[in-house]
């Protein structure tokens, strides 16, 4: 199996982290949709200024994460890296209790 995976994407220059950034982010939608198949979602208001969804609090907290740590790049460089991967978790908690 791996021998296909690795001639089908030679194209694409896969890493550890890539490799576990997209299997993280598969996990998240399978696990996203079997919660949702047995414990329907309630859309709330919290501190943001919509009505989200459990889908969309992940959704925001991924695209923030992305932003995150592309400031953190711009801002600080690539030094301490794991100050944008803490703020990230700490804000994906945040959006996703309270958002």
């Amino acid at each position: 199996m791996f021998e296909w995976l690795k001639t089908e994407f030679q194209w694409m220059y896969w890493t550890w982290p890539s490799m576990v950034f997209f299997l993280v982010l598969i996990l998240t939608i399978i696990s996203l949709s079997l919660w949702d198949t047995f414990l329907p979602d309630i859309k709330r208001k919290g501190f943001l200024p919509i009505i989200t969804s459990r889908g969309d609090r992940v959704f925001i907290a991924i695209i923030s994460t992305i932003g995150i740590c592309l400031a953190w790049l711009g801002i600080v460089g690539n030094s301490l890296f794991i100050g944008a991967v803490i703020l990230s978790i700490i804000w994906n908690i945040v959006i996703a209790r309270w958002g």
